[in-house]
């Protein structure tokens, strides 16, 4: 934990969150959601570990396109499953292995452990709201399926806006929904290059969750504050 003094800490009105990987267990829904695509759709034309290996290394280069504004993200979906089938030799049409995935993707989701528990205490007390880079369809079945309505008064993802984070702009719809100013926001997110990279863009504070403690790359700032999950905000912001 990287804490500045309390006597530099703006009294906080609003916590913005990313969603993927800092509130659920995307990793684990996407490892499941995987072996299914592989066992109804690629198992005749390669071994699981090169599927999975050329799957993310696809999915990651495209995703890094997205936050660079290359590739509009809502190509993102089908194009990395057209990728993969051309990489692994596979004749298989992209749009019904993509729709496959995506349902998998939206109905597995689950929090992080204390998640939930974390966001009704901080919720008594702040304005909550989600940005997320990611397809609208498959973020708004997992809003669904975790009711994420009961904290969160914004939600706001990347394909049904046209923005995506780092974008400065993405954020500033969330502020303006929740009525609050990015010098009195918190975002809270895993990812250096989307979410600390869209808090400097926007001048707002930024908690790093970083459950694998790595080191901060050197050309960055130490972000306001670091910690392993979520579920350890209450205690750091409402002690």
């Amino acid at each position: 934990m990287h804490p500045t003094s309390p006597k530099q800490r703006l009294p906080y009105e609003g916590i913005l969150f990313d969603l993927d990987d800092t509130l659920i267990d995307f990793k684990a829904s996407e490892k499941s959601a995987l072996a299914l695509v592989y066992e109804n759709f690629y198992r005749a034309f390669s071994q699981e570990d090169a599927f999975t290996r050329g799957f993310h290394e696809i999915n990651q280069s495209l995703w890094k396109a997205v936050e660079s504004t290359q590739l509009p993200v809502g190509q993102l979906g089908l194009k990395r499953f057209q990728l993969l089938s051309e990489a692994l030799g596979a004749r298989i049409e992209a749009e019904p292995v993509a729709a496959f995935y995506e349902h998998q993707l939206g109905t597995t989701a689950r929090w992080f452990p204390g998640t939930s528990e974390a966001l009704a205490l901080l919720g008594s007390r702040y304005k909550l709201g989600i940005v997320t880079n990611g397809l609208t369809h498959i973020q708004k079945a997992k809003y669904n399926h975790l009711s994420l309505g009961t904290w969160f008064k914004s939600f706001v993802v990347s394909e049904e806006v046209a923005i995506s984070k780092p974008q400065k702009e993405i954020f500033h719809i969330a502020l303006t929904q929740l009525e609050i100013a990015s010098e009195h926001t918190l975002m809270v997110g895993d990812s250096l290059t989307s979410d600390y990279a869209g808090s400097l863009n926007a001048g707002m504070d930024f908690c790093w969750i970083n459950p694998k403690q790595l080191p901060l790359p050197a050309h960055l700032p130490e972000p306001r504050f670091t910690l392993q999950s979520v579920a350890e905000l209450p205690a750091l912001l409402m002690s």
